[in-house]
């Protein structure tokens, strides 16, 4: 097997591989393998998705972020897209 890899990412994969001490492959393995998982195990609903750093439950597609104990309305979300249109 063959990967044409671009360029610009070999020559990010060398420099990330120098300052780590670490082979090229494996740091694009690293990266690749969190993103991977996702699309070849896509999960049925309300189904938990594991992934290197957390757990998640899955609601129509969309990952369910875990509640920090507040409650997000409309209102905000609003107010948060307004004041990033001014922006």
């Amino acid at each position: 097997m063959v990967l044409d890899i671009s360029t610009d990412v070999m020559e990010a994969l060398k420099k990330v591989s120098a300052k780590t001490n670490r082979s090229p492959g494996y740091i694009l393995s690293e990266l690749v393998r969190g993103p991977l998982a996702v699309i070849t195990n896509l999960p049925e609903e309300n189904e938990a998705v594991t992934l290197p750093d957390r757990t998640w439950i899955m609601e129509d597609g969309f990952p369910v972020f875990p509640s920090r104990g507040g409650v997000v309305t409309s209102e905000m979300v609003r107010k948060l897209r307004d004041e990033s249109e001014d922006l």
